[in-house]
């Protein structure tokens, strides 16, 4: 199968050469999110009863997943750039190669969703699985609240603090876009406390999770603000055990790409029982 890929038009959201420095840092330890979403890929994976035999994981991976396909079966791209996957991957793997794909919570990091989805489905061959994990628009809604409320009183503005995520509804629109078979979006949220917003920081940096926003303030957040951030979040959100509620908000995406075998919606009009008819004559109703 011959493909071209041809990227979308797409404003330039993240500096990916932060972005990598970053990630040099990594602390799977502190990646308590990314151990989450392996564990309901893992599940998700083994309720298909298939055998995947060439298999593409994008991002970070505990060994006992990569281990859980057969041997030599596992390209592994632990960084995801904007530019085309092919090229990331390097030959002999080009469009329609792998039976899997699975991205495990960093296509929010991705400055053209639409276009890497799209690239992610025709890297897949006929009736392949893609299974993929990003952060949704509820992550760190109540760190968000603080800091417009802090900057609003003392700078009378805002600047870009958290990236901006897509929601559950946008998330099942793209993989249409994509052209993605039997699509499926959900959705976990996971409130994890933290003692000050200081450890909150501290964990994200950990797990490669903070803001790489070319729009951000290239300066440190000062003290002032810093502190009234930190006042604010306590008194709006603080538990009875002076602990700090952070919610996030993981989204799965399911799509396969196009066999003939798959199933098919009816046409309109095809059914041969009205749903009048079937109340009527249901034991329910008798």
């Amino acid at each position: 199968m011959k493909t071209t890929f041809s990227p979308i038009s797409s404003p330039e959201l993240f500096d990916h050469n932060l972005r990598c420095d970053r990630l040099r840092r990594y602390d799977a330890s502190s990646d308590f999110l990314g151990d989450i979403s392996q564990s309901s890929l893992m599940d998700r994976i083994a309720f298909i009863k298939r055998d995947f035999l060439s298999i593409l994981l994008i991002g970070h991976y505990r060994q006992d997943f990569v281990e859980s396909f057969p041997p030599g079966s596992v390209v592994h791209l632990p960084y995801l750039k904007d530019d085309a996957l092919v090229d990331q991957l390097g030959q002999p793997h080009q469009w329609g190669h792998f039976d899997l794909i699975v991205a495990n919570l960093n296509l929010h990091w991705v400055n053209d969703l639409p276009g890497m989805l799209w690239q992610i489905r025709s890297l897949l061959k006929p009736d392949g699985l893609f299974l993929g994990s990003f952060l949704g628009g509820e992550t760190l809604r109540e760190l968000k609240a603080a800091f417009l409320q802090a900057e609003m009183e003392l700078l009378g503005g805002l600047s870009p603090r958290v990236i901006p995520m897509v929601d559950l509804y946008s998330a099942s629109q793209l993989l249409l876009r994509a052209d993605f078979k039997l699509p499926v979006a959900d959705r976990d949220t996971i409130t994890a406390t933290y003692p000050s917003v200081t450890n909150l920081l501290h964990d994200l940096r950990k797990a490669g999770q903070t803001n790489v926003m070319q729009a951000r303030h290239k300066s440190m957040c000062s003290r002032k603000l810093f502190q009234r951030v930190e006042a604010l979040y306590t008194q709006n959100h603080s538990l009875p055990d002076v602990q700090l509620p952070a919610t996030f908000e993981i989204i799965y995406l399911t799509g396969w790409s196009y066999h003939e075998s798959q199933q098919k919606a009816l046409k309109p009009g095809s059914a041969q029982l009205s749903l009048k008819s079937y109340l009527e004559t249901s034991p329910s109703n008798q």
